[in-house]
């Protein structure tokens, strides 16, 4: 069976795999058409045409850490420009005058050692809700020093004044340390950001599905399904051959318009129980369950962290908390 994005090759599976499939798009809410005579199963993309720009003076973050998350993102049917110099930025600002707007992210230097994301006061709530994205997903994926969300009074980049009387929300990272991550620093940095501006877009978990059906390619749904919940990772080698036509691409992707994110819907999209534990092994009497009953319990045991961690941003960092349920 040929799994389609949009129209756009995804992966194939073996037929015994699609009532796992089925069950993965049902838990979801994911609309699908089906055509069993051309054995193919086509998958609305939310994601499809939403426009994300990705801006460094940094040669080394464009390299390391914008362009596999570019990468990411166009596989999953986002429009990504990455902006690396001043005529680069002139001549996007110039052209996006006439063209449907998106999110805008800057990775900017700084003297801090813990990693901060400012929003401003253009198209504020916005900009405050991505940042707010940015903070809980760099937490939930990573374990570099965060410190959170702030309104950036004063805008010492000169970035935001070029983007007055323009619809793109816009953030800014700000770290010391951007030049000494390790990969696998990077690789967790990116994780957050892809995450963040994915769920920006859509409360459906788009990147997540994506893992989850090329972990059943070719009968290997099982092992790479729980590797990959694990360590959902993006690396920068993963989809390197792909890097040379992501700008190509980028000119003939459709427009499709695609509301923004409703927030009060983010954690309803995916509900965590954590009513099953785990017992402890010396004391379990069940020992003839299947491997899939293991493997679905410890599943909901790591999900089931990974909302903690969301839970705890919201606490630590949102002083308006409530500004997140308004409809944006």
């Amino acid at each position: 069976m040929h799994i389609q994005l949009n129209g756009k090759p995804l992966c194939k599976i073996a037929e015994t795999r699609l009532v796992d499939v089925y069950q993965l798009l049902g838990k979801y809410s994911f609309t699908f058409h089906l055509d069993k005579r051309q054995g193919m199963l086509d998958i609305m993309n939310p994601l499809e045409g939403c426009r994300v720009v990705l801006e460094s003076k940094m040669t080394e973050i464009v390299d390391r850490l914008w362009y596999p998350i570019q990468s990411t993102l166009s596989q999953a049917g986002l429009r990504v420009t990455i902006v690396d110099s001043e005529d680069t930025r002139k001549q996007l600002l110039s052209e996006s005058n006439h063209q449907r707007q998106g999110i805008w992210i800057s990775a900017v230097p700084d003297d801090a050692m813990e990693v901060s994301v400012h929003y401003y006061f253009h198209h504020r709530k916005q900009s405050k809700q991505l940042a707010q994205l940015l903070i809980m997903n760099m937490l939930k994926h990573g374990e570099l020093p965060i410190r959170g969300a702030s309104l950036n009074w004063k805008d010492r980049s000169n970035y935001q004044l070029s983007l007055t009387g323009h619809s793109w929300t816009s953030v800014a990272l700000t770290y010391g340390g951007f030049l000494r991550l390790s990969t696998e620093q990077l690789v967790q940095l990116g994780n957050g950001i892809t995450r963040a501006a994915a769920s920006y877009f859509s409360y459906l978990p788009i990147l997540d599905v994506i893992e989850k059906l090329r972990a059943m390619d070719n009968g290997e749904g099982s092992k790479s399904d729980r590797e990959n919940e694990k360590s959902p990772v993006t690396t920068e080698v993963r989809y390197a051959e792909d890097i040379a036509s992501l700008r190509e691409e980028e000119a003939t992707v459709p427009h499709v318009q695609t509301s923004f994110m409703d927030a009060s819907n983010m954690h309803q999209s995916v509900e965590y129980s954590r009513r099953d534990e785990l017992e402890p092994y010396e004391h379990s009497k069940q020992r003839g369950h299947s491997e899939a009953r293991l493997a679905q319990e410890a599943r909901s045991a790591y999900e089931g962290s990974g909302a903690h961690s969301e839970e705890r941003v919201s606490v630590h960092e949102l002083e308006h908390g409530n500004e997140l349920n308004e409809q944006v």
